[in-house]
């Protein structure tokens, strides 16, 4: 790919000769049934049912583990935490709900106060937005 000299302010700036095309970018993988159908549906049966400390952790760690399905590689330096978002973001699931339902884990599962019905309905409702993020993303065919 060629560059182009430009000067603003006596500056000497390189550019590149163009921009790649859309079609040059990268195909979205396919979200794999992991993260979808029954397995939505296991996620919010773990989340509604038994003590919501439990529930919110059995939650997410079933989350972690369908994530890999989807293929992509998880970094080195990349804490499952983070290869769950990056991931899912793949597919632009809502990063407020997923930011908010990963913070709910690791207060149920690293906090010593007690985990009510408030957090269990606060991750309910984070669990059906990445749900119908990831729905939406397979009926796009991506």
């Amino acid at each position: 790919m060629g560059h182009h000299i430009l000067r603003l302010d006596g500056r000497r700036h390189l550019r590149p000769a163009k921009l790649p095309a859309a079609a040059d970018a990268p195909a979205l993988p396919e979200v794999p049934e992991g993260l979808a159908g029954a397995s939505a549906q296991r996620r919010r049966a773990l989340l509604a049912q038994g003590e919501p400390r439990n529930a919110i952790v059995a939650t997410w760690l079933d989350l972690e583990e369908s994530t890999t399905a989807s293929g992509l590689t998880r970094r080195p330096a990349e804490t499952p935490g983070e290869y769950v978002s990056r991931v899912l973001g793949t597919w632009d699931v809502d990063v407020r709900a997923l930011a908010d339902l990963a913070d709910l884990y690791r207060e149920a599962r690293f906090s010593a106060h007690p985990i009510g019905p408030d957090q269990r309905d606060r991750a309910l409702r984070d669990l059906d937005r990445v749900h119908a993020d990831i729905a939406a993303a397979r009926g796009r065919g991506s």
